[in-house]
């Protein structure tokens, strides 16, 4: 029986061609001065840290680390992009971030020794540095900055999370949409009225990350270009008016509802998945509809 992880990479296990050069080495030109974490490290102890690091190279697709696997060992993404997902019991793929050069993963195994919460997957092809997970919390213990370092990020992801539960529990599809394209915006070069994502994930990534379906999304994001909100031009998405998209979010925006109510003005609303209707919107339906009743 083909394992969760295996639907992502296409129904059959890739053979991990890792570019494993072993302890000490590193592939190309890489090395521990390469990952951001060890910044703050001199020159000796820089050096010592290099040694007991594994450079690995990850093809597109290729599972890095499965949920529920028993190791601890850390990893420093040094070159490409990765993503941590997780699958429900229906099958789902639930994704919980994605991570660039100078991010890290797998800390929460190598502090608690509890098995992997996540898998992880090379969205492009990787090279990462893997530190073991006993020297990982040596440097914890030995090293005030790293320690910090490791309890900012934690901090980080509790308040994602919560973010998260929030969205799940009190947003709708499209307004979960807009945080997310929120959360990824950045403004260009400083100028407060362009704001953009690049690259744009697709709709599918964004949809693991919202819990929701691929066509919701893009049917989103097709009426957030036609009200003028966003523009697209290739891998990248514009949005020139930041404070339009954050009117989007708001729970119990009047305006909102109001343009959902007006028939008139119905080409301009955003739907709302049968799924995600309240309680009250089905009674509504089911009372003008008896037929439609299950």
């Amino acid at each position: 029986m083909a394992r969760k992880s295996d639907r992502v990479t296409g129904g059959k296990r890739r053979q991990r061609k890792r570019d494993k050069v072993g302890a000490g080495g590193a592939p190309g030109d890489c090395s521990a001065r390469d990952i951001e974490f060890f910044s703050s490290f001199s020159d000796f102890e820089r050096r010592k840290v290099e040694r007991t690091l594994e450079w690995r190279s990850f093809a597109k697709g290729e599972t890095i680390l499965n949920e529920n696997e028993t190791s601890d060992d850390v990893y420093f993404i040094v070159e490409g992009n990765v993503g941590v997902i997780a699958f429900a019991e229906s099958g789902r793929v639930i994704s919980y971030a994605s991570l660039e050069p100078g991010e890290y993963f797998g800390e929460l195994a190598a502090i608690d020794k509890q098995p992997r919460s996540a898998t992880v997957i090379a969205n492009t092809p990787s090279v990462i540095a893997v530190l073991p997970g006993a020297e990982f919390r040596r440097l914890i213990k030995s090293n005030p900055k790293i320690a910090y370092a490791v309890m900012e990020k934690l901090a980080r992801v509790i308040r994602l999370g919560n973010l998260h539960i929030i969205g799940f529990s009190d947003l709708r599809v499209q307004q979960r949409i807009c945080l997310e394209l929120l959360r990824l915006a950045e403004s260009a070069s400083g100028d407060s009225r362009d704001w953009r994502i690049h690259p744009l994930p697709t709709q599918q990534e964004m949809a693991m990350r919202i819990g929701s379906t691929r066509e919701s999304v893009g049917r989103v994001l097709s009426q957030l270009s036609r009200s003028g909100i966003v523009h697209r031009e290739s891998r990248t998405l514009h949005v020139p008016d930041l404070k339009k998209l954050e009117e989007m979010v708001l729970p119990g925006n009047r305006r909102w509802e109001t343009r959902r109510l007006d028939r008139k003005r119905r080409k301009d609303v955003f739907f709302v998945d049968n799924e995600q209707r309240s309680a009250d919107d089905r009674r509504i339906g089911d009372r003008r509809n008896p037929d439609r009743r299950i």
